[in-house]
């Protein structure tokens, strides 16, 4: 299930930020940046939307896709910097207040990532990076489908469950752990999952 032309990035943006802060009440703030990160996200990352676009699926990042958007960014500050330096010194501010929070977590759980990535299955794999639903239900659809998809295509399917709740959905759905529990910097377990095909590719 690809994601369709009718559901928007906008839309599958709010679908991801309202899933990620459910059961908190952010700042303005914080639920721009999460909206700009998730944004930023599907723009870059492979996905799979809902037909209803209720749910959305990020696989791994498209590595073209993340250079044109560094070259971009580049050219644009560049091209404002020769126009208007205090103006691109201002979209640079901008840019690191909306993403720098969200940065600066990654380089913090570098360490624990790459004790993740250990439990590493055979090739070919594609990672879900996150699973977003704010219909229930729907999560589940998407992710069946998606695990049809990777059975034709003879892929496994990875992701990481930040809690136990989490680890056993995944494991209801097929998913088996691929190693030990791994404390990232913010104290919340995570374990690295995997589901192989049905039919090996």
């Amino acid at each position: 299930m690809r994601a369709q032309r009718s559901v928007g990035i906008w839309r599958l943006s709010g679908v991801e930020a309202n899933a990620f802060s459910r059961g908190s009440r952010p700042s303005w703030y914080a639920r721009l940046s999460l909206r700009a990160g998730m944004l930023l996200a599907l723009l870059v990352f492979e996905k799979r939307a809902h037909g209803s676009g209720c749910a959305v699926c990020l696989l791994g990042a498209r590595r073209l896709r993340i250079a044109c958007a560094v070259a971009l960014l580049v050219v644009a500050v560049m091209a404002l910097g020769a126009l208007a330096p205090w103006v691109a010194a201002g979209a640079l501010c901008i840019v690191a207040i909306m993403f720098g929070e969200q940065a600066l977590g990654a380089l913090r759980s570098l360490p624990a990532q790459c004790r993740l990535r250990r439990g590493r299955p055979p090739r070919p794999y594609r990672y879900v990076h996150s699973l977003a639903s704010t219909r229930q239900g729907a999560g589940a659809e998407l992710l069946v489908a998606l695990e049809a998809e990777a059975d034709d295509k003879g892929w496994w399917l990875v992701t990481e469950a930040s809690n136990e709740k989490l680890a056993h959905y995944y494991e209801g759905l097929g998913f088996a752990r691929l190693g030990p529990s791994v404390v990232m910097h913010d104290g919340s377990p995570h374990v690295r999952m995997g589901r192989p095909p049905l039919k090996e590719g």
